[in-house]
């Protein structure tokens, strides 16, 4: 069950941004990324980059998915530490 909730996360931030609802694709991009693993959002977004011809300039949306994985890696164990107590 956890495998169909991190697929349909992943169609849900896939088509709002395809559609332009930012705000929803990034606060389904932070509930993946408190539940499931951030490094599946890279190849997302450099596909999402890729359908958009974002590559003829500088790809945004693939260098802010890796700015957000270095910052959610940088807390996940801030995070676990308070959880533990």
């Amino acid at each position: 069950m956890k495998t169909a909730y991190a697929i349909a996360l992943c169609l849900l931030i896939t088509f709002s941004v395809l559609q332009g609802w930012l705000v929803l694709g990034v606060a389904s991009a932070v509930l993946f990324s408190l539940y499931f693993n951030t490094a599946f959002l890279i190849p997302l977004a450099i596909l999402i980059d890729g359908y958009m011809g974002s590559f003829h300039s500088v790809p945004m949306l693939s260098l802010a998915i890796v700015a957000w994985y270095g910052f959610v890696e940088y807390l996940r164990p801030r995070f676990a530490n308070y959880s533990s107590a």
